[in-house]
């Protein structure tokens, strides 16, 4: 039995505490650009195979993901992008 929803924030409406968290963390990752770039040089030049394994664990934070889904009504595979990060 489903309750009839009676408070809380409308469909749609955005999480003004997560918003501003996501801004602040915007933030302090623009300051850290620079840093993070060194580190990431450094860590190619000493170890390759352990540069690219950290590049491939930043790309979904980046990058969308790709998601697919199986429609056996008509038999395809529908691919999806999804944007979420």
């Amino acid at each position: 039995m489903k309750r009839e929803k009676t408070g809380g924030r409308n469909p749609g409406t955005p999480n003004k505490l997560t918003g501003q968290a996501k801004e602040i963390f915007n933030e302090v990752m623009d300051g850290e650009i620079t840093n993070i770039k060194a580190a990431l040089d450094e860590v190619r030049k000493k170890d390759v195979a352990k540069y690219l394994d950290v590049v491939a664990k930043l790309l979904p934070y980046f990058m969308p993901r790709k998601l697919e889904i199986d429609d056996q009504s008509v038999n395809n595979t529908v691919t999806i992008h999804s944007y979420h990060y």
